[in-house]
């Protein structure tokens, strides 16, 4: 069934990095104890353009339940971070509630700089 997101919920993602040797773990461990509002704040306009490119338009939290179809989709996170170095990540993300975990997936991130126009 889908999910939707709403605070009840909790995500816990831990980012590794691809160098010499493989996967190093620990590169960075974020915890969003309010999912939506959270991840609304951690990552502005994530949700919003996510959605956005589904055809949603986004009313704030909770984001209901439903399938999102995304294709192709290109975004610029802006984060609290002023640089974040080039280079392969891979985050894996657990959504959870009340200590039951609802869903569970790996995303794969390249950083790369910014073309030129």
């Amino acid at each position: 069934a889908p999910l939707g997101l709403s605070d009840a919920m909790k995500v816990s993602c831990d980012f590794s990095v691809f160098g010499n040797g493989g996967w190093k773990k620990n590169f960075i461990h974020i915890q969003l104890n309010r999912a939506c509002s959270d991840l609304m704040k951690t990552f502005p306009g994530l949700a919003e353009d996510f959605l956005a490119a589904a055809n949603y338009k986004i009313q704030g939290c909770p984001i209901p339940p439903g399938v999102y179809y995304v294709k192709d989709w290109l975004f610029h996170v802006k984060i609290a971070m002023p640089v974040f170095p080039y280079g392969t990540y891979k985050a894996d993300v657990v959504v959870s509630k009340e200590d039951t975990v609802l869903t569970c997936f790996i995303l794969e991130i390249d950083i790369i700089p910014k073309v030129k126009q």
